[in-house]
């Protein structure tokens, strides 16, 4: 008979003891609740079942001293981490009206996976370090470890608000750092085009992506009828911040453009979208991420060459180009300079760098600012210097 072996204590709940009972030749593990070298309360049931959260939540708000089978009781709830994030879904007006389409499928994706790996947690037990052994499970993937961070914070926020929980166990819990994606280099941007060059569908949408610094939630949406010619522009209604822009057209993209619209002929409609899929339909957003994803493979780019980085160009080229902040968020959409920092952060760092050797090469040959001297070249003072 293969020998008992009680849970790890980081996979149980705050102060529970596991402890193997060997009475009647079998090897059987009970749960107790104990804080420090206090007394024992027995637990009901396996861990996470209904029961057994039940006797835990009574043994820790001492309702009773020795846990009763929740069969006994009546109407007892169990508030876990998914019936909280049920609750903040069905019950928060910011969820439900005030973010975009997009921004919710974003957060209904992250809200799914933790209800999938971390629902059956009671908030009870719901503390700093149980939350940080979560964190702990993306350390190969601190963009989703930044984003379960956030949502943390957001639905112990509505505990809070709720009643459900009095305290905050994100406090003190140090924030993880998440993937940043870099720009892409002119050596990448070159590479990519040679693979794909003018007339190709890919060389079009990564001119879009390259030269209008959009996000692909609004790349893939836009029409032939976008564009206007009386102003040579191209209207934006951006999905996830709903900033209403019109930003002229690069000559280089006027270029592409017009060779894209020449090739297709009559067939082009006003209202067709600018970049189609072999079956002459518009893209999803993970559709058209998926075939650039595919298109950049076959370039020969790194996996770190993703479509939001030509994003992150369009800002470095503005901010080497001395745009002003109004400038570059009248072309990215930003509505703070907080948030386009994070785009142009690459730009200012090689100007400053710049500055700082031109200022030391200037100074190469220039007198030191201290005055020199050689010992004994003083004039002789008058009076006793004896010391």
């Amino acid at each position: 008979m293969q020998p008992v072996k009680p849970p790890r204590r980081k996979n149980l709940l705050p102060n529970i003891d596991a402890v193997i009972d060997r009475r009647k030749g079998q090897e059987t593990v009970r749960y107790y609740h104990r804080i420090g070298k206090g007394k024992r309360t027995p637990l009901v049931g396996l861990p996470y079942s209904p029961e057994f959260l039940a006797s835990y939540q009574d043994a820790v708000e001492g309702r009773t001293g020795i846990a009763m089978p929740a069969l006994t009781r009546r109407n007892t709830e169990v508030r876990t981490v998914s019936t909280l994030i049920a609750h903040y879904r069905a019950n928060n007006e910011q969820f439900k009206r005030n973010r975009t389409y997009t921004t919710q499928r974003g957060y209904s994706s992250r809200l799914r996976a933790m209800n999938r790996d971390y629902g059956e947690c009671p908030l009870i037990g719901l503390t700093r370090e149980r939350i940080r052994d979560f964190l702990d499970d993306f350390d190969d993937r601190p963009g989703s470890g930044l984003d379960t961070h956030k949502k943390f914070k957001i639905l112990i926020k509505h505990a809070n608000d709720i009643g459900w929980m009095n305290t905050d166990p994100m406090v003190g819990l140090k924030r993880p750092k998440g993937g940043s994606i870099r720009p892409w280099t002119e050596d990448e941007v070159e590479q990519f085009k040679a693979r794909w060059p003018l007339g190709s569908r890919q060389h079009l949408a990564f001119c879009l992506f390259e030269f209008l610094g959009q996000r692909r939630s609004d790349v893939h949406r836009m029409l032939w009828s976008d564009i206007n010619p009386r102003t040579g522009g191209i209207k934006v209604v951006q999905q996830k911040t709903e900033a209403k822009l019109e930003i002229p057209i690069h000559e280089d993209l006027l270029y592409v453009l017009d060779d894209a619209h020449a090739r297709r002929g009559r067939v082009v409609g006003l209202n067709d979208p600018i970049i189609r899929t072999d079956a002459g339909a518009g893209f999803t957003v993970a559709g058209i991420s998926d075939w650039l994803r595919d298109a950049i493979t076959a370039a020969g780019l790194p996996l770190d060459c993703k479509p939001h980085g030509l994003r992150h160009l369009a800002g470095v080229r503005l901010a080497e180009a001395q745009c002003s902040d109004e400038e570059m968020m009248a072309v990215l959409g930003h509505r703070s300079a907080t948030s386009l920092r994070i785009y142009t952060k690459g730009a200012e760092q090689r100007r400053l760098a710049r500055n700082a050797i031109t200022k030391l090469e200037q100074n190469r040959h220039n007198a030191s600012p201290t005055r020199g001297f050689i010992f004994g070249e003083l004039p002789k003072k008058e009076g006793n210097t004896a010391m």
